[in-house]
């Protein structure tokens, strides 16, 4: 379970940004299963996001799972000139991953490296990257949602 430091910072987050918890994604592994249950805990319905688990059908002939298909998002978005990223270690962490190729469905897509596969190569996690790529997770919605709301 999160430390109390970690539970702390949620709830100062929380009390500074008055955020709605359902717009809150976090990575179902690793850290980030001991963060959602503590999240559950408090009954906050936060975005459960298995980066091991299945993309979208939009992405399902492009990308091999849900980490490869939010990435794809945010090279997409700056494709679009509707992203730039200022942050220097955020642009290293962008650009470290190596991608391959796996057939899915008789189609072949990405992949991205794993974590522990660039660990190997000593390359550090890229956590500000995957952090980024958790707010492109059910995006369209997203933008939706606030457009209705202002409306």
């Amino acid at each position: 379970f999160p430390s109390h430091d970690n539970a702390a910072e949620l709830l100062n987050l929380q009390n500074e940004f008055r955020f709605n918890w359902n717009n809150v994604s976090i990575d179902a592994g690793g850290v980030g299963a001991s963060v959602i249950d503590f999240c559950e805990e408090n009954d906050w319905g936060i975005n459960k996001v298995d980066f091991g688990g299945s993309t979208t059908q939009a992405y399902d002939d492009k990308a091999y799972n849900k980490r490869m298909e939010i990435w794809m998002k945010i090279f997409e978005a700056l494709q679009r000139g509707e992203l730039f990223i200022e942050n220097s270690q955020l642009r290293r962490e962008l650009l470290s991953p190596k991608y391959s190729y796996r057939v899915k469905k008789a189609k072949t897509v990405y992949l991205l490296e794993s974590k522990e596969q660039m660990r190997d190569r000593g390359i550090k996690s890229p956590n500000l990257a995957d952090a980024l790529a958790l707010t492109y997770d059910n995006k369209e919605e997203f933008i939706i949602e606030n457009i209705s709301y202002y409306n």
